[in-house]
């Protein structure tokens, strides 16, 4: 699959959201070499159509719709989108051993299936890029196959010191599996850096401070950005600090049989790294753990010295509110994260504990707190800018890649004047969050992944 067009694209649509503060009505985005080559009102689209003497089949007109940058989506867990269906209401490690459990006997195959899925879902919700965390690493296959851009985190699981070493080699014995093997739409969107595979060190209870450290001194050496859990729950944040007979009853039913068993692992963490009155973010720095490589997903439980902690670090964060709301862990402190000024976007989780993976939904369940001007730019720019992607992507603005998201919108439901180019701003981004439509159409480089509703690669 061809990701970028050598002749010119013209995208016209009743509406232009670009993410830098400006609206239009009646706009238009001009592709050239898969890049935005310009962002134009009406009649200057028209004189382009002119002067450049585009074809009827370079021009779309897409009526009764808006134009976005593509979406980011900071945190999914796409190898289980086709999980069996869990209780709602159930606290989060309940969730999680189920969750385990129900997918353990998984073949490949299934694995593959139920993350192409979740790729699929991202694509018709406008997600152009997505931060995954994967054990299996097929959502990076996945990611490839529907053709979206993203970072997956090839998970990582240890909490024996000693083995640490032993660990991380089989870690990239795995990693090198992948890449090595890598085929067809994976492969070339590997070498087009599309997608990269980096380290994803699940969570301070479930890798031990070595191991963590055998991950970040990779990370830094190929200078990529990690991915983990972070201060999820109050039970990780007793567990560090003290103890959690939960998470120690968890870690026996999910750790892999090892040289220890895990109740010999767990008398060795208590007398060395865990129960030592220390917050998950303070753990982290603790053992110079916390920088700026990572992402932390979730970050519900985190104290105000945790926000000095993580905001001197530069660590950045993907929150997720529904997610969180599901499975009763707490809500992430929003307006911490914007006073502290910490790099930050959303995420959905899975479709194991988030009923879809609309972003726009996702945006959405934060306007009781920020305008949705404000809320959409945690899923565009300042996603983007909180995985260093904010000089390519993210924006409707000349230079960075066409990575745009269509998404159809009626006139009736954008409250105000639309002549005031300042109120048109707010007003679309908030009938486009109240809507949540799916997209029509999305674009990956000045190529349609999504055209009409469906998705071209899956189609």
């Amino acid at each position: 699959m061809k990701y970028s067009t050598s002749s010119p694209l013209l995208i016209r649509a009743d509406w232009l959201w670009t993410a830098t503060g400006l609206a239009l009505a009646r706009g238009a985005v001009l592709i050239e070499n898969g890049l935005i080559a310009a962002v134009l009102t009406e009649n200057e689209a028209d004189d382009r159509i002119v002067k450049a003497g585009l074809r009827d089949s370079q021009v779309v007109d897409l009526k009764s719709s808006v134009i976005t940058p593509g979406l980011f989506n900071l945190h999914t867990h796409l190898d289980y989108s086709q999980a069996q269906a869990i209780d709602e209401g159930l606290p989060l490690f309940t969730w999680m051993a189920h969750l385990v459990g129900n997918s353990r006997s998984w073949t490949k195959a299934q694995f593959e299936t139920s993350a192409v899925a979740g790729a699929q879902a991202c694509a018709l919700a406008g997600t152009s890029y997505v931060v995954d965390s994967s054990y299996t690493g097929l959502a990076a296959e996945a990611l490839a196959k529907v053709g979206l851009k993203g970072l997956v985190g090839l998970e990582l699981f240890g909490l024996d010191e000693s083995a640490a070493e032993n660990i991380f080699t089989l870690w990239s014995e795995r990693y090198h599996s992948l890449i090595g093997t890598a085929s067809g739409a994976l492969s070339e969107a590997l070498d087009a850096k599309r997608l990269t595979i980096t380290v994803a060190p699940h969570a301070p209870y479930t890798v031990s401070p070595a191991l963590w450290k055998k991950a970040d001194q990779w990370a830094r050496s190929k200078n990529l950005l990690l991915t983990a859990h972070l201060a999820e729950s109050k039970e990780e944040c007793d567990w560090l600090a003290s103890h959690s007979e939960i998470i120690d009853q968890y870690l026996r039913q999910v750790m892999p049989p090892g040289a220890k068993s895990t109740d010999e692992l767990l008398q060795q963490i208590k007398s060395s790294w865990s129960g030592q009155g220390r917050t998950a973010a303070a753990h982290l720095a603790e053992f110079d753990l916390l920088n700026e490589n990572l992402i932390a997903a979730h970050c519900v439980q985190l104290t105000e010295p945790d926000f000095n902690i993580l905001a001197t670090a530069g660590a950045r964060a993907a929150i997720c509110r529904r997610s969180n709301k599901r499975l009763l862990t707490g809500q992430a402190n929003l307006a911490a994260f914007k006073r502290h000024q910490i790099k930050f976007g959303l995420g959905t989780d899975s479709l194991a504990s988030c009923s879809d993976l609309s972003l726009l939904k996702e945006a959405g369940a934060w306007l009781d707190q920020i305008s949705a001007a404000e809320a959409l730019s945690l899923i565009t720019t300042g996603a983007a800018e909180a995985v260093n992607l904010s000089n390519s992507t993210g924006s409707l603005t000349v230079g960075k890649a066409a990575d745009l998201a269509i998404f159809p919108i009626e006139k009736a439901a954008i409250k105000g004047d639309q002549n005031n180019l300042n109120h048109l701003y707010e007003s679309l981004a908030h009938a486009l969050i109240d809507a949540a439509p799916p997209a029509s159409d999305l674009l990956i480089d000045g190529k349609f992944v999504v055209r009409a509703g469906k998705v071209l690669a899956c189609s």
